[in-house]
């Protein structure tokens, strides 16, 4: 079994980030609809990012932050978990910290690049050909930055780590194995949650809206993983 210490401060670091990735995305559920609004017209967007002001691009600068924040968590957890130096750690930590770091350029767009596309297309003095040229540029940032490497690639990513984690939990007496149900039941929602991305370039799929469950699943997983690490108690 694990020793105490660091069994503890990866909890303690788990329980952490669980609860603080939480603040902006609860604040940008409630202040910018997220994340329907991935989905609306681009100028309703862009009129949103405008009207949000300094909060809002904070809070998108907090939530990008955070994305940087599971590294640490990527690459502690398969090593506490592992037994001995086996292949799958190595491979889990690549794809943790993979999807950190895409997630993280994505989030940061709205921070660095949208705002100065509503700027410009909010401007009272803009052209109907520059509002365009903003719509436009907006789209394939959005698809780009967002769909495919935050959301898409990002997403793909996190559900390999987390399936390997998870595994890892079944196959050890670490941690309870619910934990590690609750871990794989994540994995199908984060696969299942590609086919509203598809959808961006192929209307006829269905929407299905799985994004936002599966993050909210898998963070209470995270929850539960830290809480379990920081407090259980060990001879």
């Amino acid at each position: 079994m694990p020793e105490s210490q660091p069994v503890r401060a990866t909890g303690l670091f788990l329980l952490g980030f669980a609860l603080i990735v939480n603040l902006p995305y609860t604040l940008l559920q409630r202040n910018f609809d997220y994340p329907h609004i991935l989905r609306r017209p681009a100028a309703e967007v862009l009129l949103r990012v405008h009207e949000g002001g300094t909060g809002l691009i904070l809070t998108w600068f907090g939530f990008g932050l955070c994305a940087l924040l599971f590294v640490p968590a990527a690459v502690l957890l398969p090593r506490l978990l592992a037994r001995e130096r086996a292949p799958w750690v190595g491979i889990a930590v690549a794809l943790g910290v993979a999807s950190a770091l895409l997630q993280a350029i994505g989030l940061l767009r709205w921070t660095f690049v949208v705002p100065v596309l509503a700027e410009a297309h909010a401007d009272p003095a803009a052209t109907e050909a520059t509002r365009a040229a903003a719509i436009m540029v907006f789209r394939a940032v959005h698809q780009y930055g967002g769909v495919v490497l935050g959301e898409q690639m990002g997403q793909l990513l996190l559900a390999g780590w987390t399936g390997l984690v998870a595994v890892a939990m079944l196959r050890g007496d670490t941690m309870p194995r619910f934990v590690g149900w609750l871990g794989l039941l994540t994995v199908p929602l984060w696969l299942a949650a590609q086919v509203e991305l598809l959808a961006t370039v192929a209307p006829r799929l269905p929407a299905l809206g799985l994004g936002g469950p599966a993050f909210m699943l898998w963070a209470l997983w995270v929850l539960l993983t830290g809480g379990f690490l920081a407090f259980r108690r060990r001879p």
